[in-house]
């Protein structure tokens, strides 16, 4: 596997108070300098573990996720997709429930309906699929 720099894109929403970054590509390194995360903390997979992962969720929340903190201290959930190339519809969607269920979490909310839960999943989506193709879509 040859390696690039990721590329961060950056979404917000105005409801939720956290922010999305759909990350380009995948290095360690790069994730610890742009969210100013400490190495103890840090449970990503290896490159070389990442043959098989095509694209994976990261953020705080009681599952023993990470707190992103940069320089602005706005908290955010982080989807890296390893291998845009493989990367398709149905992922964009399995990635976007992981967001969602960490949203959830994070806000210590159980129940948070199934209409905001369904438009929450369809915007994250979205913007994963927009890194995927490089198309703006309507959101």
């Amino acid at each position: 596997m040859s390696k690039k720099t990721p590329v961060l894109h950056l979404f917000e929403q105005p409801i939720y108070p956290r922010v999305l970054y759909v990350c380009d590509g995948y290095d360690i390194d790069f994730i610890k300098e742009k969210f100013g995360v400490e190495s103890g903390n840090l449970d990503l997979p290896q490159l070389s573990e990442c043959r098989t992962i095509t694209a994976f969720v990261i953020g705080d929340s009681d599952d023993g996720g990470i707190t992103f903190a940069k320089s602005d201290r706005s908290r955010c959930i982080i989807v890296v997709l390893v291998h845009k190339n493989l990367v398709d519809l149905g992922v964009c969607a399995h990635e976007a429930t992981h967001v969602s269920d960490k949203l959830w979490r994070q806000l210590s909310e159980n129940n948070p309906g199934c209409e905001a839960n369904a438009y929450f999943v369809e915007w994250v989506t979205k913007c994963i699929w927009e890194v995927k193709t490089g198309k703006k879509i309507n959101k």
